[in-house]
């Protein structure tokens, strides 16, 4: 079994390898990821997070979107439902199917008692399967402000699947 996965993993890198990525001028992207949250502010706390995300490209190599983070139940705030939403943006480095990008973003925190905002800055990883689909990971830092609390400080490892488009005529 491991035998057949090796194989299959390394047809898909071949394959791949030759394809171009799509960060051009005009394309747009959509996915989601899983967060994996360590914070350090108070007290140490993993949780689990859902990230989904929309983009486009206004010039190559760079997004501007609109990210949704989704927190069914978050271990510091201890609410129920808490999720956040705000704008981002996103340069990429080509390198083949790989692409190094750096992402920041602001987003409005909204949750079951209070209100906050928190700012967003990282690095990420997106390798591209073909011309279409890409797996991305990201290591990002937030600082977040609850209104009338002390800043927190975070970290993220995001882990996801993103497709990319074209929907206008080039």
């Amino acid at each position: 079994m491991i035998k057949k996965i090796i194989v299959l993993v390394s047809c898909l890198f071949c394959i791949s390898h030759e394809m171009f990525s799509q960060t051009e001028k005009n394309m747009f992207l959509a996915g989601n990821s899983l967060n994996f949250h360590f914070q350090y502010s108070y007290s140490s706390d993993l949780s689990f997070r859902l990230n989904p995300k929309i983009g486009y490209f206004p010039i190559d190599n760079f997004c501007l979107g609109l990210e949704l983070n989704l927190f069914p139940n978050d271990g510091y705030f201890n609410y129920d439902r808490y999720y956040d939403v705000g704008p981002y943006s996103r340069y990429y480095f080509n390198f083949s199917n790989f692409k190094l990008f750096i992402e920041n973003g602001i987003s409005y925190n909204f949750a079951q008692y209070d209100n906050g905002i928190s700012i967003i800055i990282g690095p990420g990883l997106a390798y591209f399967l073909n011309d279409f689909i890409a797996i991305e990971n990201t290591f990002s830092y937030h600082l977040n402000k609850r209104f009338g609390e002390s800043p927190q400080h975070d970290l993220y490892f995001n882990l996801g699947i993103y497709f990319y488009f074209n929907i206008k005529n080039k």
